[in-house]
């Protein structure tokens, strides 16, 4: 749904982006409305105002920390949003380096303010036994934020146009990669091909423990994906992007999810890989685009600034991006634990897009 998706901050890849000008509009092109061939340069105006970030906030809790109400980039208009309550600090000659890209904003509330309300909030909603809801901080807005999660169809309009562009012919094993669909079968239902589909995040390895085998490999989805209480195995199956459910005979295993513990405070599990009919790719699936449908991984990093382009790649929605929103955020379960660690964005998804993998070009 637009308006909130959530993942955890550890694991967000950056990629090398290849193709600049061809029909294909690329989702970063839809984000900025800008032209493709543009994405680039606006990919590099993004990171240096993201070190300028770090420098203005390092300063702006010198001058006056408790009248500093966060901060945030505008990649459109090349600015630095910085949140104040005293209009004073605007006139620091700390901040001359900066000035050609700084923008101020007077708010009620310093970002210290809004940390003792977030932690109020959270004590007061578990209380409440309040749950299938966001916490978070909104710096723009300068607020504490308690969000219901919508079902699907609510709050939701398209995030562009995307052509379709069939899947290339499968090679004779045919890889997997991340943003994949994965159905997980409810095996309650005899006779019935029913479950619940979600996307997948990552492959990871585990410890070689006998040097003569292989280390097993894993694959990492979100916690939402698993069926609790079913009293069977939970096995995940490869679901092709625009694909329908398969009937039984079609269906191919990837792997069997192991119960997930949720005394972790943060929403993900992980699935044993199985399969001997398909081979991992460490890349993300991103088939719309002609001349990229693959994205290799190059590296790994944390999401730090507030306004920072965010992507992603899902079974629904395929590869679509947007904004940071928030840092840092909550989610309280509807088992009463809550899901910690996770960042909030403006992108369009669907709730098959769950455990896709988030990344940042």
């Amino acid at each position: 749904m637009k308006g909130i998706y959530f993942f955890l901050i550890i694991f967000i890849f950056t990629l090398q982006i290849h193709s600049k000008v061809h029909a294909y509009q690329h989702p970063l092109a839809i984000l900025w409305e800008i032209l493709n061939d543009q994405v680039n340069e606006y990919l590099k105006r993004e990171d240096v105002l993201a070190i300028k970030e770090a420098l203005v906030s390092s300063i702006m809790e010198i001058i006056g920390e408790e009248s500093f109400g966060g901060i945030y980039v505008d990649v459109k208009a090349n600015k630095l949003i910085v949140n104040i309550n005293n209009p004073a600090l605007e006139n620091s000659p700390l901040l001359n380096p900066y000035r050609d890209i700084l923008l101020f904003n007077i708010v009620d509330r310093s970002l210290g303010e809004l940390k003792v309300q977030f932690d109020q909030d959270v004590g007061d909603a578990k209380r409440r036994n309040v749950t299938n809801s966001y916490i978070y901080i909104d710096v723009e807005t300068n607020n504490v934020i308690l969000r219901p999660n919508l079902p699907p169809g609510l709050n939701t309009q398209p995030f562009g146009p995307r052509k379709h562009v069939p899947m290339r012919p499968r090679q004779v094993r045919p890889r997997v990669l991340g943003g994949e669909g994965i159905f997980n079968r409810d095996l309650r239902h005899r006779g019935e091909v029913v479950g619940k589909t979600c996307s997948l995040g990552f492959f990871a390895r585990g410890k070689k423990r006998n040097p003569n085998n292989n280390p097993p490999s894993y694959i990492i989805t979100a916690r939402g994906c698993y069926i609790k209480d079913s009293g069977f195995r939970n096995f995940l199956y490869i679901i092709n992007w625009g694909a329908n459910i398969p009937i039984e005979r079609e269906l191919k295993s990837l792997g069997i999810i192991e119960p997930p513990n949720y005394t972790i405070p943060y929403d993900f599990i992980i699935a044993r890989w199985t399969s001997h009919s398909f081979d991992i790719l460490p890349a993300i699936r991103n088939t719309d685009d002609p001349r990229d449908s693959e994205l290799f991984i190059t590296d790994a990093r944390p999401a730090t600034i507030i306004g920072g382009h965010i992507c992603h790649s899902g079974f629904k929605t395929h590869v679509t991006c947007g904004n940071i929103k928030a840092l840092t955020a909550i989610y309280l379960n509807e088992d009463g634990s809550s899901s910690e660690g996770l960042i909030i964005t403006d992108m369009n998804t669907r709730n098959e897009d769950i455990g896709g993998t988030v990344f940042f070009l």
